[in-house]
């Protein structure tokens, strides 16, 4: 008997209960309780023949759990002793279970008070180990099934392989299930547009595709598809989620008792579904058989499928097939950039743009008035700077005037010196001496006059209203000045134009009457338009650069806050241009240039 539990081929439950009933009575024991640990705490698997033998000893679960804790943590046997209230002397002998995959179980064994301990701990020994031969028998029974269901995996391979036409493979994949797991129908159905037809029935070459039984079997087979689910009739408890209204339907109306139907995907995608048919229960390991075996033929069912068509069919597949690629739900964020690339490109070389020439600018006037120093001296005193806004007759500066003053004494007693001496020589009737008097005189009197004109030049005024574009207070104040030096400029608020320097790469795209913007560096944001009026014919050399300097007068209303000298950046419209023009005619001038020879 223990031979035959060494390769017990029944569930975990009936061995278990077949062993212990052995064992009890091998071992010439009153019973036996098997104790699992689950979740941390020993609870009471199995007692044979019942939990009431212990309780009549005055033996409670927790005298039992205690005693399985005791062995587990020593990992040997436990005897434990004592009396029931009918001063009895009760034995219990609790020992380690090797339960293969499921670890450590607890065995405590309640004894006859005639019984042995020693002669029932070595009568055990003997069978200790025969619930882990009754895994690893269950293991090789396992690995066997598996080794025979690959075996047939590949040969049905082989058989489907040597067909070259799709319906002949599929009714030798369909007559071949039917054979291996005793199906009364096997039907394979492909998916055609929207719907499912069946493509091959188990041992029938031609039937009828209007049959009310193939059209309720194709509408099982479109509810598996739908989910992209298994589904077997009658339905597993745990698949309360699965819709099977077309399968109980079909079943009810065409007989069926049992009936299984599997999605045949190829990249997680169901093109195809297989319908099993028999009178007895689809166990899990045939529903794994199944699977497995579709898994490896849908490869080759497709190709078959797929080359089986005539040429225009595959064509359209093809292309199909390429556009899903552009076109398909998939990889959508890097199609969307793709496209976005796509037509920015087209765009690109196709599209037209205005073209601008850049160029920096300057707000100039030609209302200048130089400010000069009319004679040598010192300023003592300057009233504005550079920056300021005047008025005619501001007053701007003031020369020292203590040499003129001491020069205009001396020029007044010369006077007097002179008018005494001619009248001095008329009175004596010296008339060469008179005329020297006289002519004297007149000398020292435009003198005076001199002096007193270089008096009044000596407060400088504003001689219209303007801005100063020169002159600084700190450099001014105190400083000698020459006859002719430019004290101050003083740009006029009025007659603006804009002076533009192109480079000499742009000047050709530049014609008189075109128009453009400037934006200051002070305001970037307002934007001021122009018209060109001329075009120097002569290139200037500045940092580096050959520039031509253009000018252009202003078409918007002058404003409050402009001040000659501004400066900023102008572009002039040169008229519409390629896109791919405006980004390479620079790249391709210099590669034009420096490869030439």
């Amino acid at each position: 008997m223990f031979q035959y539990l060494r390769q017990y081929n029944g569930d975990y439950l009936s061995f278990w209960k077949t062993f212990m009933e052995q064992a009890v009575r091998f071992c010439d024991v009153q019973a036996m309780c098997l104790l699992q640990n689950s979740e941390t705490q020993w609870q009471i698997f199995m007692v044979w023949p019942g939990i009431h033998l212990f309780k009549d000893h005055d033996i409670t679960n927790e005298a039992l759990i205690g005693i399985a804790n005791q062995t587990f943590h020593n990992q040997k046997e436990t005897v434990s002793q004592g009396q029931t209230h009918h001063k009895k002397n009760v034995t219990l002998v609790a020992t380690p279970i090797h339960d293969g995959a499921n670890g450590i179980q607890i065995g405590i064994f309640l004894l006859n008070h005639q019984a042995n301990l020693t002669t029932v701990l070595s009568r055990f020994s003997l069978i200790s180990d025969i619930p882990d031969s009754y895994h690893i028998f269950q293991d090789q029974l396992v690995l066997t099934h598996r080794v025979a269901l690959f075996a047939q995996t590949l040969n049905l391979m082989v058989m489907i392989n040597d067909e070259d036409r799709f319906l002949s493979a599929v009714m030798t994949l369909c007559n071949e299930l039917a054979t291996h797991f005793q199906c009364t129908r096997v039907a394979l159905g492909w998916i055609d547009g929207r719907y499912i037809r069946i493509q091959g029935m188990s041992h029938i070459e031609h039937f009828d595709p209007k049959m009310g039984a193939v059209q309720a079997l194709e509408s099982a087979m479109e509810e598996a598809l739908d989910q992209n689910e298994e589904i077997v009739i009658p339905s597993p408890e745990n698949h309360w989620n699965v819709v099977i209204r077309s399968h109980e339907s079909y079943t009810r109306k065409f007989g069926g008792s049992h009936m299984v139907s599997l999605p045949l995907r190829i990249k997680n995608l169901a093109y195809a579904v297989i319908s099993c048919e028999r009178t007895f229960e689809f166990k899990h390991d045939d529903i794994r058989g199944l699977r497995m075996i579709c898994d490896q033929v849908m490869r080759r069912l497709f190709d078959l499928k797929q080359s089986d068509r005539w040429l225009g069919a595959r064509f359209v597949a093809w292309t199909r097939k390429k556009l899903s690629k552009f076109f398909g739900i998939e990889h959508t964020f890097a199609k969307l950039v793709g496209i976005i690339c796509t037509i920015l490109l087209i765009y690109i070389f196709v599209g037209y743009k205005d073209y601008r020439v850049k160029a920096p600018c300057i707000l100039k006037t030609d209302n200048l008035a130089y400010i000069q120093a009319p004679f040598n001296g010192y300023i003592s005193d300057v009233s504005v700077q550079i920056g300021d806004i005047v008025r005619t007759g501001d007053l701007l500066l003031e020369l020292d005037t203590r040499d003129l003053k001491l020069r205009e004494a001396a020029a007044i007693a010369d006077m007097h010196q002179f008018a005494r001496a001619e009248e001095k020589a008329r009175s004596q009737d010296h008339l060469a001496d008179m005329r020297i008097a006289q002519a004297r005189l007149e000398k020292a009197q435009v003198e005076l006059e001199r002096i007193h004109f270089f008096l009044n030049q000596a407060i400088v005024k504003a001689p219209f209203s303007g801005v100063i574009v020169q002159g600084e207070r700190q450099k001014l104040l105190g400083a000698p000045v020459r006859e002719g030096d430019v004290m101050y400029k003083i740009a006029a608020m009025k007659d603006y134009y804009i002076q533009l320097d192109v480079n000499e790469q742009d000047v050709h795209d530049v014609n008189l009457d075109q128009s453009g913007q400037i934006a200051f560096l002070s305001r970037p944001d307002q934007k001021i338009s122009f018209r060109i009026f001329q075009i120097s014919y002569s290139a200037k050399v500045k940092e580096k650069e050959n520039i031509f300097e253009i000018r252009a007068s202003l078409t918007d209303k002058p404003e409050n806050w402009w001040r000659p000298g501004m400066s900023g950046i102008g572009h002039i419209e040169v008229g519409k241009r390629r896109i791919i023009w405006i980004l390479s005619h620079r790249t391709i001038d210099y590669i034009r240039l420096y490869i030439w020879w």
